[in-house]
Order: C-alpha cells, then structure tokens, then sequence
C-alpha cells in the first residue's frame, strides 16, 4: 500500500513523550530522519514530562549538531503529568508550531520505525480518514509483540484471574489480547507505542483524559473513539520496533513482572468507573479476585515456579486500590 503523490505532502506531526530516556528517544529521530526523505513535511514534537535530568539539554544538542531545528521540536513540560498530560502538551505545541497538520501520530519514546512504515499508514488514512491506524509493533530481532486488543470487561477480568486455558479459549472474543494477526484488521484497541489519526479524528476527540497518570489511557481513549464511530485499524506492514518496557519495566508480560505501581491499579479502576460505573467495577474486581485465588491455590498445588510470573504482592495491591476499600470511594475526582 503506498500512498500518492500528493499523500507524501502531508503535513504528519509526531509526537513523543520523553521522560528519562534522551538515548531512545535520539535513536527513534534518526530513524524517523530516513522517513522525511519521502515525507519531507514530516515534523515532531518531543514532549519531555520534566524528567528532571539532562533529557532536554542532551535532545536540544542533537537537533542542533545535527541541524534538525526546522522539523523536531523539544518542547520542556512544565511538570511530569503522565503520558495523557504529556500528549495532550504534544497535540498543543504541534498545532502554535505549524499553521497545518494532517495527521498526527503518537509514538512511543522506546520505538524505531523501520522504512516505509510511515507510508502504509498515510496510505490507508487517505483512503479510509475516520479511522484511527496503528504498527505491528516487534523485538529488534523481528519478534512481533502482541498490539491488538479487545476492551476490558467483566469477562475478560474473570479469565485474567483464573487463568484456564479453557477459559481462554471459550471466551477467545472476549479476553484482553489477540492472537497476532497476518493482514490488516480491524481491532477494538491498539497499543499506543504506534497510532495515527487525521486532525479531523483528533479535533473530535479532542484531548486525552489527564487523570491517567499512566496505562489505561489509550485505551479509554480509543473507547471514546469506538462510541463516535471511529474505528481502529492494525496494519502489519508498517512495522516499528519497539523496546517494550524500557521507560517502567513493567510492560513486557513475558518477562518476570516487578511489584506493580499504584498508578497501574489507579488507571484501571479509573477506566472501569468512568466507563461502565460502579457497579461493574467491583463485579469485574470481585471476580478478578476470586479468579486469582483459585490460580494461587492450582498452582500452589500443581505448578509453585508459576507464582513468579505474576508481580510480587499483586493481589494485597489490587484488593487494597479495589472499591471493595471505602477509602477509595473518597476520591471525587474518579469521573
């Protein structure tokens, strides 16, 4: 799929939340310097949370050593507000720096696209402009990560707590996670490493909610998104490496998990509050937490070294940030 002449004049503005990681993000712009040379009106915008660290010091001396002021853009946050605050930050800064953009495009700080993956999305966005398109996201040895996704629900919350592969595959449509797919395809979700979307589909959306401090806010926004009729679109030849897990550690499920941050548990029961109230959410927690149980106790009994694959003191973590603790029907900020 390779877009039209007049498609390579788009005016693509990306934008890239940096906190504490100025090496990735300097090697995601030199490959995004290969992309400009067939979307010459390609510009980004490097949003950095105030790391608090030479991040900025360190990307403003590469855009002038390497004389790229007239396309990338370090623009230093005030405070770090999360990825939410940081995009949003990104989108306003995109539109007082160019007087046209006509799409925009969310990339991760741990992401490298490889060549032509800038092409097969504008391609299908021409063609299709109120969608919202995203990468096969992989490992640097061409290992593709999983970045298709069904919305949570109180099913797939009960799956995740029990764990049965026969769970699984009875409720395969529902479960959070997609098999990997070959061809493009149409997803509830995508990951949030890789999205573009035209200024139409942004200006109707508008921002992205800032009470997600981190996780769980692609997601809430790509549901806003699926409520208007703007559906999400996977396009596996465009193909962006993607450093899962380099910013928090706590990404790459295939890996031994570190304790979760409460903001984790924080954005998840935002997402379940906000969106579907309060009594599904502690339906969805309640049967999470049944589910668990029962997987501690099988596999106490069956499997121990299973035990180490889920995060240290999860279940004390999620029941304690659960609405089944009063303390947190205190907060009035939820909705």
């Amino acid at each position: 799929m390779t877009p039209a002449a007049s498609a390579c004049d788009s005016v693509i503005a990306v934008v890239i939340v940096n906190y504490r990681t100025p090496e990735l993000v300097a090697a995601g712009l030199h490959a995004l310097f290969h992309e400009r040379l067939q979307f010459p009106q390609l510009h980004v915008v490097v949003v950095d949370n105030h790391s608090g660290d030479a991040s900025v010091d360190q990307l403003r001396e590469l855009v002038r050593v390497q004389e790229w002021g007239s396309w990338v853009n370090i623009f230093a946050a005030e405070k770090n507000g999360g990825y939410a605050y940081g995009n949003n930050r990104g989108f306003e800064q995109a539109k007082s720096w160019l007087p046209h953009i006509d799409y925009y495009w969310m990339l991760n700080p741990d992401t490298q696209v490889l060549p032509g993956a800038t092409s097969v999305l504008v391609g299908f966005l021409t063609e299709h402009p109120r969608t919202i398109v995203g990468s096969c996201l992989q490992d640097r040895d061409g290992t593709k990560q999983v970045s298709t996704f069904n919305f949570p629900s109180i099913i797939s919350e009960l799956c995740s707590g029990f764990g049965l592969g026969v769970l699984d595959k009875l409720f395969a449509k529902r479960i959070v996670c997609r098999n990997i797919p070959s061809v493009i395809e149409k997803s509830d979700w995508m990951a949030g490493a890789s999205l573009m979307f035209s200024s139409h589909v942004q200006q109707e959306l508008g921002h992205m909610d800032e009470k997600y401090f981190l996780y769980f806010e692609e997601v809430d926004y790509l549901l806003q998104a699926y409520r208007r009729g703007i559906f999400c679109w996977y396009i596996p030849e465009s193909s962006v490496i993607h450093e899962v897990g380099a910013s928090t550690g706590i990404s790459d499920v295939r890996k031994q998990q570190p304790r979760r941050p409460a903001y984790w548990f924080e954005s998840r029961r935002r997402y379940f509050l906000k969106n579907y109230g309060r009594l599904l959410l502690m339906t969805a927690d309640f049967l999470w937490l049944i589910g668990h149980g029962c997987w501690v106790l099988r596999k106490r009994l069956t499997q121990r070294e299973d035990l180490k694959t889920r995060p240290p003191k999860f279940a004390c973590d999620f029941f304690v940030k659960s609405d089944f603790n009063p303390k947190n029907w205190i907060n009035s900020s939820d909705k």
